[in-house]
């Protein structure tokens, strides 16, 4: 066992490996990495992690269906069936800090618009486990699509996620998705992980470039 670790690991390959192999994705299956969320502990939201719903009556839940087909769950907020001025949070436990101007955020997420219907998931971020937030990227229903339109209750098929990949700023120790929308289509997140920029084997960063952000002294 220990040797199969170590060549996978050297391979580079070990994000894939694993989730080819076990779709219980948790802590333990990258445990070099500051933060590490699948959706699949016994129950919602896992230990630490908090949802809070801002506007409406609607409030993210827990999934049948996880990134790729790769995990069993997901977290995701049901626009489907809510009105329009929803407004929740998904909140993450707090974490060690980041400490490198590289170490970046990474997650897995699905997303299907109705059309004339334009929904939004906003991150935030924290330097002191929550006590401030501040809006760190914005996306919105065209930056989030992963499927035709359509008006029908959306659950994603393996291959309609895509990855997103953000670089945080130093000393950050809490994130937060915010979900904005209502009368559109269903939004999931998945595979979420906070990663040093030495950590390796790892899917590689995407261009993107966050819409909003604000660089700022703990």
């Amino acid at each position: 066992l220990i040797l199969l670790f170590s060549l996978l690991f050297l391979s580079g390959n070990l994000y894939s490996q694993i989730f080819l192999e076990e779709k219980e994705f948790s802590d333990k299956d990258f445990p070099f990495v500051i933060l590490s969320e699948g959706f699949n502990s016994s129950g919602f939201p896992p230990i630490g992690w908090s949802t809070q719903i801002i506007a409406g009556t609607y409030n993210w839940s827990w999934a049948y269906n996880g990134a790729y087909c790769n995990t069993w769950h997901s977290a995701f907020i049901p626009f489907n069936i809510t009105p329009s001025g929803q407004v929740s949070r998904l909140i993450s436990t707090s974490f060690v800090p980041t400490s490198q101007s590289r170490d970046s955020l990474i997650f897995s997420q699905a997303y299907c618009q109705r059309t004339g219907v334009t929904e939004s998931l906003e991150i935030f971020i924290s330097t002191n486990s929550g006590s401030t937030w501040q809006l760190f990227v914005s996306y919105t229903s065209p930056d989030l699509v992963t499927a035709p339109a359509t008006s029908t209750y959306f659950t994603p098929a393996c291959g309609q996620w895509q990855d997103k990949s953000i670089y945080l700023p130093l000393n950050t120790n809490r994130i937060l998705f915010q979900a904005a929308g209502g009368g559109g289509n269903n939004l999931y997140v998945d595979e979420i992980l906070v990663k040093p920029s030495g950590v390796v084997g790892i899917p590689t960063y995407s261009n993107e470039v966050p819409v909003n952000y604000m660089l700022y002294n703990n």
